[in-house]
């Protein structure tokens, strides 16, 4: 059974080149913005950005 957790991130837009919050899944050891965001400075959709980083409570 695969569960799905969502955590806010860091990712990088490719259309401003601008580091910007969005939302990410986590799926196993897979990690991918969540469809249908929008960047908050370009308004660029954000489906194909990478993944910078996502914080993790120690």
């Amino acid at each position: 059974m695969n569960t799905m957790k969502r955590f806010k991130a860091q990712v990088h837009c490719p259309i401003c080149t601008h580091n910007v919050g969005a939302d990410v899944e986590l799926l196993g050891k897979k990690v991918r913005v969540v469809p249908g965001q929008k960047c908050p400075r370009c308004a660029a959709t954000l489906d194909v950005a990478a993944v910078v980083e996502v914080p993790e409570a120690a």
